[in-house]
């Protein structure tokens, strides 16, 4: 079968951001390199410089970081005008990457277009509905939106395509979308050698948002008297992260120790040497 694995993220990108915590990237090369091993002809529309065993149709990053100011926005403050310019870039980038894609399919190239991340603008569901006859599928690896919100309102607006939730609870919503399988993420555990002697401390690693839950796992060894190794984005200078401040004090204490966010050797090695991974996610 001829898919095209759509992945419209600069995040995607290992060259732009190195340090960025963003699982579906690893998750996309795991996806690619499966569907190659088993014979399917496969092209991931992203970044040029994404891991993958697959063909790539590569969407230029120019003008991305850092962006390229965009005139319209020249009466913006200097506080919010790099954010405005960095989403304006960056829903350029999703767009180019969504039409690379629908114009594969609608030129009879692909059989199958499966959305891997979508775009924050809902660029590809547009295209769907209006320009492609081959079948689209989205995993959507975020929490369902709340009512109220501008996803919501534009997934109830998209509710009869074709999603893919990444577990049963992840279903639980007032939003009611047409989910047509769950798939459960899954790892290569050859990468991931057993541990029979690991070190007397937990692990997290995440991003540093409250659905991630460090609260609750700092809660957890607190209460139990235990050690917790951390691995979060932390703030660097200048920067405020809320959630962080929050937690400063267990962070800074002697049942935590906190590290930087690692690459993926040195993530499995903090697997292989920690007692258990906590991970008390809110969604």
């Amino acid at each position: 079968m001829r898919i095209g694995l759509l992945f419209p993220s600069i995040y995607a990108s290992p060259g732009l951001f190195p340090d960025k915590i963003f699982a579906p990237r690893e998750l996309l090369t795991d996806l690619s390199g499966g569907l190659v091993a088993r014979g399917h002809d496969v092209t991931v529309f992203s970044v040029s410089d994404i891991e993958t065993k697959a063909k790539i149709v590569g969407i230029s990053v120019d003008g991305i970081n850092p962006p390229l100011p965009y005139y319209k926005f020249r009466g913006a403050d200097g506080v919010h005008r790099p954010v405005l310019d960095s989403e304006f870039a960056k829903h350029q980038f999703e767009l180019d990457c969504v039409i690379a894609a629908f114009a594969a399919g609608k030129s009879g190239e692909l059989d199958l277009i499966h959305c891997y991340h979508d775009s924050s603008l809902f660029y590809s569901h547009y295209l769907n509905e209006l320009f492609v006859d081959i079948p689209v599928v989205y995993t959507l690896h975020d929490p369902l939106p709340p009512k109220g919100s501008f996803e919501f309102r534009e997934l109830n607006r998209f509710s009869r395509q074709n999603y893919v939730s990444i577990s049963q609870s992840f279903r639980q919503s007032e939003l009611k979308i047409n989910f047509v399988d769950t798939v459960y993420h899954g790892i290569d555990l050859s990468l991931y050698p057993l541990n029979e002697k690991p070190e007397d401390s937990y692990l997290f690693l995440g991003r540093l948002v409250t659905d991630k839950g460090l609260h609750n796992a700092l809660a957890a060894v607190k209460l139990a008297g235990a050690h917790l190794t951390v691995s979060i984005n932390i703030p660097v200078e200048g920067e405020f992260n809320s959630y962080y401040e929050s937690l400063k004090n267990d962070l800074t204490a002697d049942y935590c120790t906190v590290l930087p966010v690692v690459d993926k050797p040195h993530r499995i090695a903090l697997y292989a040497r920690a007692k258990a991974l906590l991970f008390p996610i809110e969604w």
